[in-house]
This record gives structure tokens, C-alpha cells and sequence, in this order.
């Protein structure tokens, strides 16, 4: 299950080994495995794995990323051909304040929601369903982009107070 939190997908490629079925999770800072695929000849088309399980908290001892996943059948050669492993790993923006932070999570919410209509329960020909209202979306998109647009002008006039223009003679 996957926390509200924002992800960069990132793909590790494993050797298929030919001694175990359980491999270490790729990076320390793989949260979730999202879903492991093979190609084994070049223009072949990915095959995606459907009986594999992925296990946290691990013994490091054992897996040193404290992770692992169990991949019993695959296709191809051990200790020749891949693995791809598409993992979620944490999104982190380390030189934003807190304030710019409030901003990046509006506008995030804001593209989110813009991007489609929330669908109705009852389908879009029963003209009876109220679960949805058409528009509630789009203004609720339009409240975040305006609250975003609000904190981008203060922190605009923040900054400027910061770094004030200077006048810079030249001598012609």
C-alpha cells in the first residue's frame, strides 16, 4: 500500500542468479517495489512478473538494505539475463524552506485534481446521480492554484526585501 507521500520511480536492473529466488532490494532508499519485468531477447517485448513478493524489515545481516523480494519463476538464463525492478523511491527536495514547500505541495495538488473529472457512481447517463457535482473539481483545483499563487506573491516580496536592487554606476 502506498502513503500519500511523493515518489521518483526509479528502474534497478538485477542479474538473475542461479543459486536463490530471493535477491536484495536494489537501493536503501527503495520504499516499495512497484513491479518487476524481464525481456529476454532484445525486441521482445517486456513480460511483467505476476508471482513475485517483496518482503521489508528484513534481517540485515542477511539483506543488507534491510529488504528483499522473491522472484520463483522467470524466463530466461541465470546468471546472464535481468531483472528490472521499477522501485518508489521517496521524493526529497532539500533546499526549499517551509513556506516554498506549502507552495509545491499546492501546485502539486492543484495539477493533480485539474487532470480529470471525479467519475459518478452511477455512470455518466443517470441524469439522477448526485454523488458527484459537475465542476466540484475544477474549483477545488482552483483553490489550491489561487492559495499557491497567494504564498508564490509573499514569498516574491520576501525575496525581494532579501536581495534589494542596488544602482551600479558605469563609467563610460
Amino acid at each position: 500500500m502506498m502513503s500519500n507521500d511523493v515518489y521518483d520511480v526509479t528502474e534497478h536492473q538485477v542479474t538473475i542468479s542461479d543459486t536463490t529466488d530471493a535477491y536484495n532490494a536494489p537501493a536503501t532508499t527503495c520504499d516499495h517495489i512497484l513491479d518487476i519485468y524481464q525481456r529476454v531477447g532484445a525486441t521482445e517485448t517486456p513480460s511483467y512478473l505476476s508471482d513475485w513478493q517483496g518482503y521489508r524489515n528484513a534481517d540485515t545481516t542477511l539483506f543488507a538494505n534491510g529488504m528483499y523480494y522473491v522472484v520463483p519463476s522467470y524466463r530466461g538464463v541465470a546468471g546472464t539475463d535481468l531483472l528490472y525492478i521499477n522501485c518508489a523511491h521517496p521524493l526529497a527536495v532539500t533546499s526549499v524552506n517551509g513556506k516554498q514547500q506549502d507552495i509545491v505541495e499546492y501546485m502539486a495538488a492543484f495539477y493533480l485534481l485539474s487532470w480529470q473529472e471525479l467519475p459518478r457512481s452511477a455512470g455518466p447517463t443517470n441524469q439522477g446521480d448526485r454523488t458527484v457535482k459537475v465542476g466540484d473539481q475544477a474549483r477545488l483545483a482552483g483553490f489550491f492554484r489561487d492559495h499557491a499563487l497567494r504564498l508564490m506573491r509573499e514569498e516574491s516580496a520576501r525575496l525581494r526585501r532579501l536581495a534589494q536592487p542596488r544602482r551600479q554606476f558605469v563609467r563610460l
